[in-house]
């Protein structure tokens, strides 16, 4: 069975957690599902394309045009050298607070979208992370 949680990537470090409790032997797989799904996926995995053609990072940041399909082809855009979608896709790099120092940060990385909403940064911890200190300090052991 495969389960895909959506609102919260910390969602899939507590299902690696309470895996590795009931069965150890399962959480490799558990680690090459959150490995492939990465965590924020905004200028990594997807992009937001909206009525007019502006693609932004993700549907959540329609402040933020990266470019527009009706002047440029997508491959270019999504290619580009934009300095926020080169961050982006190495943002285990740039976080701080506590998604800098969690020992998930390359499986999660929380919600840059919902970090810069409430603390200004978008490099910022996840407001809506609910993993303990103790977790995410832990990581994959």
């Amino acid at each position: 069975m495969e389960i895909l949680t959506t609102d919260n990537h910390a969602d899939g470090i507590y299902i690696y957690n309470r895996i590795k409790e009931i069965a150890p032997e399962r959480t490799g797989e558990v680690v090459e599902l959150l490995r492939m799904h990465g965590g924020c996926s905004a200028g990594t995995k997807f992009a937001n394309v909206d009525p007019r053609g502006n693609v932004h990072p993700c549907q959540f940041w329609q402040d933020y045009t990266v470019g527009n399909v009706k002047k440029t082809p997508f491959s270019e855009i999504w290619n580009c050298d934009d300095p926020l979608m080169v961050m982006l896709r190495n943002k285990a790099e740039h976080l701080k607070g506590r998604c800098g120092e969690c020992g998930f940060k390359n499986l999660c990385g929380g919600c840059r979208i919902r970090a810069r909403a409430v603390h200004g940064d978008i490099w910022a911890q996840d407001p809506a992370c609910y993993l303990s200190d103790q977790e995410i300090k832990e990581g994959m052991v």
